[in-house]
């Protein structure tokens, strides 16, 4: 009985949308067939002997008002609410027509809106609302270090660390870490440097991802001497031209062999958000060490970035609760390295990705929609103003028997009309601004090179632009359902302004309100701009040039790569307009880090307590060339290398945490991370600014 009902159903949407197509003719039958029942009666008229013109008369009298027949009809067919919403549309055209100023002033005003919120809505759609391109992707789970202070930041995981998290937790299929580093690509056309990541074995499992080539890495090429990679579909397009052999066969990385065992699928990229990474090898380049012990085993050696994918039927909480069980474990059991880190913060990876962009851009998201709100108001008071002209045509429609709520649905289709015109030009504006400014901003906003108008973005579109159009046409609409639309046919045009004047005024204050909000948000970002770039960084930015360089390890042991950088600033020191040059590692303001922890030679902390801080690798003339004043002592000169001890120069705040009221040069720490064995003690010889 039911597959019946349905397919009744169906037959009658399908009768119907026939006579739709089908109307015309179908009109032109109504129209004949009234006009053989008027020809018969007329006949039967005559017939009976009344004059052919009173026969005609009393015919139509008799029939009646045939436009009503026709239009009773129209509503047993169902459509006439399309003839009225496009008799609606054609006139508020015709409307707008007689004012091309209103309308171009009207459709310019909701364009800027529109196209402002859809352009800034594709950024966020692309970095903040996009699933990862992962299958399952809410499952996957960024996992950082969490201190007192709160989460440590994602490079901030040790091998160690990770092998443990790796072994002890029940609530992740798989715990991978990942850090780039940079490759060089010889033996296949000109040398090149490319993007690669250290990840481990299980990373494509993880992500639930198959090589186009090949296959994925096992167990077994985290072994110390292996030399397996996969690479990117680009680089195997690019630079190996695009050769099937390629699985099995050696490429020069970094001027050793390595077994290509998989290429990556067309548009594959981890991590997601940054450049397109070219390479990806095992942690087993990070088991090798020329010194005495490799990084996979130093607890201290916080570098790694970690994800994980939650076994299934276990919720965030649940791993949130057993990781941080096992990340208290470990700083009881090593105290001098995770004591700083008793817990774990878990994400989601796609909130990992758009990181710190995603505040920004939701605020900015808001600011351009208090915009369209303020463009909504005072097209709203444009458009009442034209409503408040167009009064005695309201009347007089009314007066003639048009329904009150029939004009309404006229305005507010000339309403939606405008809004239509202005959201089209506001996507097409949208469209322009993100072909111009996404190129701009580089990688400093992850993803945003995916920025672009697709099905989520239009959608959006058409709906702000309903919702643009109900706002602005909401003011007009209502006084003409409450206020007395006869008083002008009694007194003059414009009798009845009052009722307009109040509405406006409400809405003059609307859009004094909003702008003063965008103004104190507007004075509020400037403010901050203001501090920031008058912050004082602790050197001078001026004339100062940075850039990165990286030797190869495995391929130069460390005093080849010394001279190396001997060499470089030698020789950038004597280019034309250079008055100086110095290495850093990390460079101020990079948002690098490495950390040492340290005892105070005379005052020993216990373990627990042990201090640590921020650390920078610098050679002799850094001072110097970053524009860093010394406050006391001396800063570094060519003797300070490993053939004497080391030493160290300090900054204010250290100075003032750990020596206050003393002078901080000739103090002595120690720490392990400072020397190639055992602890050592550090001399100060300089206490610089800040």
């Amino acid at each position: 009985m039911e597959t019946l009902i349905g397919i009744a159903g169906t037959g009658e949407a399908m009768t119907w949308i026939q006579r739709l197509f089908s109307r015309r003719r179908i009109e032109s039958d109504l129209s004949e067939e009234i006009r053989g029942h008027l020809d018969e009666r007329i006949e039967e008229l005559v017939s009976r002997g009344v004059a052919p013109a009173d026969a005609v008369r009393q015919a139509r009298r008799e029939f009646g008002n045939v436009t009503l027949i026709e239009e009773q009809a129209r509503d047993v067919w169902k459509w006439r609410w399309i003839e009225d919403l496009s008799a609606d549309v054609r006139f508020a055209l015709r409307q707008l027509r007689k004012s091309p100023a209103f309308a171009a002033a009207g459709a310019l005003t909701v364009a800027l809106g529109i196209g402002a919120n859809t352009a800034v809505f594709s950024v966020v759609n692309a970095v903040v609302l996009r699933p990862l391109p992962f299958p399952a992707p809410d499952t996957l789970l960024s996992v950082w270090p969490r201190g007192d202070a709160g989460p440590a930041g994602p490079y901030d995981i040790s091998y160690p660390n990770l092998f443990d998290f790796r072994n002890e937790n029940t609530v992740f299929d798989h715990l991978v870490s990942y850090r780039a580093t940079p490759i060089s690509l010889t033996g296949s056309g000109e040398p090149v440097q490319l993007r690669g990541e250290i990840v481990s074995w299980d990373l494509f499992p993880l992500l639930k991802v198959q090589p186009t080539l090949g296959r994925g890495f096992r167990p077994e090429d985290e072994d110390p001497g292996a030399r397996i990679v996969i690479i990117s579909h680009s680089l195997w397009k690019t630079r190996l031209g695009g050769d099937v052999g390629i699985i099995g066969r050696t490429i020069n990385l970094d001027r050793e062999p390595y077994l290509v065992v998989g290429v990556a699928p067309a548009g594959f990229n981890f991590p997601v958000g940054g450049e397109q990474v070219q390479v990806w090898t095992t942690l087993a380049i990070d088991a090798r060490s020329d010194t005495v012990q490799p990084v996979t085993q130093q607890r201290g050696a916080r570098m790694l970035s970690v994800m994980g994918r939650l076994r299934e039927g276990v919720s965030i909480q649940q791993a949130q609760t057993q990781m941080d069980r096992i990340a208290s474990s470990l700083a009881q059991r090593y105290p001098d390295e995770n004591r700083r880190y008793p817990g774990v913060f878990l994400q989601s990876a796609l909130g990992d990705v758009s990181g710190l962009a995603r505040g920004p851009l939701l605020f900015l998201l808001g600011a351009v929609g208090l915009v369209l709100l303020l463009a909504c108001a005072n097209l709203a008071n444009l458009l009442l103003s034209r409503t408040a002209e167009r009064e005695r045509e309201f009347a007089l429609r009314l007066a003639i028997g048009a329904a009150r709520s029939r004009i309404v649905r006229q305005v507010m289709t000339e309403g939606l009309t405008l809004a239509l015109i202005g959201g089209i030009a506001g996507v097409a504006m949208a469209g322009l601004l993100v072909e111009l400014a996404v190129p701009l901003v580089g990688t400093t906003i992850p993803r945003i090179e995916q920025t672009r108008l697709d099905g989520r973005v239009l959608v959006f579109a058409l709906a702000v632009t309903l919702v643009t159009s109900v706002l602005f046409s909401v003011a007009p609409a209502s006084r003409l359902l409450y206020d007395r639309l006869n008083d002008p046919l009694k007194e003059s045009a414009y009798g009845n302004v009052h009722g307009a004047s109040r509405v406006g005024s409400a809405l003059v204050v609307v859009q004094v309100a909003l702008g003063l909000m965008l103004l104190s948000g507007a004075s509020l970002l400037m403010a901050g701009f203001v501090h920031v770039t008058r912050r004082d960084p602790g050197f001078r930015p001026e004339k100062l040039l940075t850039f990165n360089i990286g030797v190869p390890g495995a391929q130069y042991p460390r005093t080849r790569q010394l001279a190396f950088y001997s060499q470089l600033l030698e020789r950038l020191g004597t280019l034309p307009g250079a008055r100086s040059a110095a290495l850093a590692m990390p460079l101020p303001l990079t948002g690098s880090s490495m950390t040492v922890g340290f005892d105070i030679a005379d005052r020993p902390a216990p373990r627990s307590a042990r201090p640590s801080s921020n650390i920078a690798i610098v050679s002799p003339g850094f001072f110097q060339t970053a524009g860093i004043p010394l406050l006391q002592g001396r800063g570094f000169t060519d003797q300070d290398d490993s053939a004497g001890p080391p030493v160290l120069a300090v900054n204010r705040a250290f100075a003032d945490k750990f020596f206050p009221g003393e002078n901080a040069v000739g103090k002595r720490i120690r720490s392990g991370a400072l020397s190639d064995a055992t602890s050592r003690t550090v001399s100060f010889r300089g206490a610089v600014h800040p």
